[in-house]
């Protein structure tokens, strides 16, 4: 019955790890995932939805850093912001490295809608979903550190797409050194 599906409580489940992938047939950027039990699944996101996420996300970072005490004038905050990135960078970068996800040739993807910024201690928890009838939410715990690095994922994603990166701010596009072929995240 109709009803009883909408009355169920969709299961959650954490996502470990993803490769973002841009696809050109879809114009899409694929997430493909491994969750905390080893399975794998993928999801699609939208540029406009990608857009939205990174401008969200980037006046998240800002909201903690204000939070935090260091906020203040825009180019002292965005000056900060570009080092707290550069430490980001650096810090994944001594990282061991990680294979990128891969997906079975059959394996399916389903489009999310929508992205909620659940703040935690220490970060966020972002939960992916779609309103079509999937009976699961995907989550991705995040600290700071990872949130800016998942922006990081995404400009290179963007970069591979040769979308505009208009939605993310000065202080994430201003190393040119960014390599566009990096596109995993632990």
């Amino acid at each position: 019955m109709q009803t009883e599906n909408r009355d169920k409580q969709p299961t959650l489940r954490q996502i470990k790890t993803f490769t973002a992938e841009y696809v050109p047939i879809e114009d899409r950027v694929r997430l493909n995932c491994v969750d905390a039990q080893g399975m794998t699944f993928a999801f699609w996101l939208t540029r406009r939805l990608s857009d939205n996420f990174v401008t969200v996300a980037a006046d998240k970072i800002a909201e903690v850093a204000t939070t935090k005490g260091l906020g203040g004038a825009s180019a002292h905050s965005a000056t900060l912001n570009q080092l707290e990135q550069q430490v980001a960078r650096q810090e994944r970068a001594a990282a061991p490295s990680v294979a990128p996800v891969k997906l079975a040739d059959d394996q399916q993807a389903w489009l999310c809608h929508t992205i909620d910024f659940v703040p935690t201690n220490d970060g966020f928890n972002l939960l992916f979903k779609s309103h079509q009838d999937i009976a699961e939410i995907y989550a991705m715990s995040l600290s700071i550190l990872d949130f800016r690095n998942v922006l990081d994922v995404l400009f290179r994603t963007y970069a591979k797409a040769t979308w505009a990166t208009a939605a993310f701010p000065n202080w994430l596009r201003e190393d040119d050194k960014i390599d566009p072929s990096i596109s995993l995240l632990n």
